[in-house]
């Protein structure tokens, strides 16, 4: 299973690793308090459309733990391999 199947029901972020140029791919957030838009990275500066890092901080308004997936993804359809 890939993970595009597996994030299929999710939007993701269209932005660019910074490192390698490669497409982010990773789940999109919205900001519920600021309206920011983009993917959550474990540090600053990871991605060009990157909106929150691993702590739920919003990089644009500074709000924390507001991070919304912008479409909730059904995960159990693809736990089967967890279990």
């Amino acid at each position: 299973m890939t993970y595009q199947v597996i994030k299929s029901a999710l939007k993701l972020c269209t932005g660019t690793r910074k490192s390698s140029g490669e497409p982010c791919n990773g789940t999109l957030y919205t900001c519920k308090a600021c309206g920011a838009t983009g993917c959550k990275q474990s540090r600053d500066d990871l991605c060009s459309d990157q909106a929150f890092n691993v702590l739920e901080h919003c990089l644009k308004c500074g709000a924390i733990g507001q991070a919304e997936a912008v479409a909730a993804g059904d995960y159990r359809p693809h736990q089967a391999w967890a279990s």
